[in-house]
């Protein structure tokens, strides 16, 4: 048997299986050694790539980049068991078997089709998701690091409630923009009309996905951080433990932990200055909003008295981040005030922030800074809330044992 024919085997097994499978080399008739040494030589021409269960558990399937030239010649050679050992075809020759013609309209298909590795990912403008956040015949289930589309019995997508899009993911290029990153594998079986709407939002460019995305779609290993949003839920959560356990009440209304967190707290898939409002609108609330002012009661008088010139004494109820400064200020007194000030110019920023659409109609407009300008804010929010939970723990009747670790070390993905 040739390497000619070796090749032509493995090319049409891998072009006409369902999902661009590997053949496995076993099925060849050959002395091993024989074998060892045809398949070394196609390697080496960059016409086929092996994939071994060593890789992946699956090397039926090419879902990452091959082991460079020499690390597979290597392992081959020292292989003593290839039952499971898989070829794929590679270079210019598969690129000269596929047939284009019969991938029309199935622009993700024929680029794996191509030998594009199932587990790369396409990278796409944010706005691709507002069609599946806002139509009710899917359900949008995405946290701020991954998650997943299913649809409600779409005609041309499947049975009712069948994955759409098993995992949906982010990325970021250098200057922190970011991307939908969706993996090949998702794409290539979506019909004609899907991968053309997915294909006109294609973006390119460097990104890189978010490294928990990685690990836990394609390694199967539990996140390494928590998101920026869980960490600012997290902090709530944590101070009104700290809270009952100084004054048996809490600071905050509502900590908005897990399922109860409002999907407006997600970074923005369409910069707008409507949706960068809406989320301004639902910080406040988690915030000043959320203040629970019966907290302060025999803590901090809940109003102010000034005299006016006519001698009256104005009579004026104190707002929920005022009562909170004053019963900081006056409780603590750290070493270093800095990222006290900070605490509540942040507090105040983002009520002033919230107030100005609040009371003016505004034209709606779209611009790409909305995405930093959100996550800076979501980052001094969280930075605030954190410096508070730390305020509140020195308190000598708080359970420390009752901060989470991942918050206590601030493990936290700030993107």
């Amino acid at each position: 048997m040739s390497n000619d024919e070796i090749l032509k085997q493995i090319t049409e097994y891998y072009l006409t299986s369902r999902d661009f499978n590997g053949l496995p080399i076993r099925v060849f008739e050959l002395p091993l050694t024989k074998l060892k040494e045809k398949l070394s030589e196609l390697i080496q021409e960059g016409d086929i790539s092996l994939v071994f269960e060593e890789q992946h558990p699956n090397p039926h399937v090419k879902c990452l980049k091959p082991w460079d030239t020499e690390k597979q010649i290597l392992h081959l050679k020292n292989k003593k068991d290839i039952t499971h050992v898989v070829a794929y075809p590679e270079g210019p020759k598969l690129l000269k078997a596929v047939k284009p013609q019969k991938y029309i309209g199935k622009p993700y298909r024929m680029i794996v089709a191509k030998g594009r590795p199932s587990l790369d990912c396409a990278y796409f403008k944010l706005e691709v998701l507002e069609k599946f956040r806002n139509d009710p015949r899917f359900f949008y289930k995405i946290n701020d690091i991954v998650g997943a589309i299913y649809n409600y019995d779409i005609k041309g997508l499947g049975k009712n409630n069948d994955i759409y899009i098993k995992s949906v993911g982010f990325a970021y290029d250098k200057n922190m923009n970011r991307a939908v990153c969706i993996f090949y594998t998702d794409l290539m079986d979506l019909s004609k009309n899907q991968q053309m709407y997915w294909k006109q939002y294609e973006v390119k460019g460097t990104y890189k996905p978010h490294p928990d995305f990685i690990m836990s779609q394609v390694y199967g290993q539990w996140p390494e951080k928590a998101s920026l949003q869980e960490a600012f839920t997290g902090e709530l959560k944590t101070i009104n433990e700290i809270a009952m356990d100084a004054y048996e009440k809490k600071l905050f209304k509502n900590d908005y932990w897990e399922k109860d967190r409002p999907k407006e707290l997600a970074f923005l898939i369409k910069p707008t200055a409507k949706e960068f409002d809406e989320f301004i609108h639902v910080l406040d609330k988690l915030i000043s909003e959320n203040i629970n002012v019966k907290f302060f009661k025999g803590l901090v008088s809940p109003t102010t008295e000034n005299s006016r010139e006519d001698g009256k004494v104005v009579i004026k109820t104190k707002g929920s981040i005022q009562m909170l400064e004053e019963y900081i200020r006056g409780w603590f007194k750290p070493k270093y005030i800095k990222p006290m000030d900070d605490l509540f110019i942040t507090l105040k920023k983002i009520r002033k922030l919230r107030q100005k659409p609040a009371h003016t109609i505004q034209e709606d407009k779209f611009d790409m800074r909305y995405f930093k300008k959100q996550r800076n804010l979501l980052i001094e929010a969280y930075t605030a809330l954190r410096f508070l939970r730390l305020i509140l723990q020195n308190h000598p009747k708080a359970d420390r044992k009752k901060i989470p670790e991942w918050l206590y070390k601030g493990d936290i993905w700030t993107y």
